[in-house]
């Protein structure tokens, strides 16, 4: 996580502000729910399209799932990368 800058209103001094641990591993909790809750989803469109007799509906349902297995991918990125710079930002200053 990298600090963003801010002038102070009353002088040029500068203040390094960065979330607070405990909401960065909530946000990780929150990304690892969600990746999880999209692949099960996913799973039941599979499990749909396999049970209906319509082509185009299952390849609807099957360009659906398809769909959520690309959402899934995006946020277990979003959740590796805040994983590490959580890691590299509070995990390596604990003893400091």
């Amino acid at each position: 996580m990298e600090p963003h800058d801010f002038s102070r209103a009353n002088d040029d001094s500068e203040r390094r502000l960065a979330p607070a641990s405990d909401a960065v591993t909530d946000l990780i909790v929150a990304l690892s729910i969600c990746a999880t809750s999209l692949n099960q989803l996913a799973d039941e469109v599979v499990r749909c399209a396999a049970c209906t007799n319509d082509p185009d509906q299952r390849e609807d349902l099957w360009a659906a799932a398809r769909g959520q297995r690309i959402r899934v991918l995006e946020v277990q990125g979003m959740l590796a990368a805040l994983t590490k710079a959580f890691t590299e930002s509070y995990v390596g200053h604990e003893g400091s």
